[in-house]
């Protein structure tokens, strides 16, 4: 993702997506912003159906396997809703995303 912020700044982010876990969790889309030299995502993706569903997202620079995320991956847990936002990386930094329906 090659993208410009608020305050005109080029960066480059390579950002690889798994295989979502489980199968349901699909259309995962990836927003980036940066500021001062730190960047954020913000990842969205498709409701699952059902009631009381809550999602998480873990994110790693090292690659999982296509349906889990590798040993110590950092993760936001208990989003009610279908978007959240990572913030903190490095720019230019590969990064993996997962995203699960729990």
């Amino acid at each position: 993702v090659t993208n410009k912020d608020d305050q005109m700044n080029t960066a480059t982010y390579t950002v690889v997506l798994a295989t979502p876990v489980p199968p349901e969790v699909q259309g995962v889309n990836i927003l980036r912003s940066t500021s001062n030299g730190s960047a954020s995502l913000t990842v969205s993706w498709t409701a699952v159906p059902g009631s009381g569903i809550t999602y998480t997202v873990w994110y790693s620079t090292n690659n999982g396997t296509t349906t889990e995320p590798p040993f110590g991956a950092l993760n936001v847990s208990g989003i009610i809703g279908t978007s959240t936002t990572l913030s903190g990386l490095t720019q230019g930094t590969m990064n993996y995303i997962w995203v699960a329906a729990v």
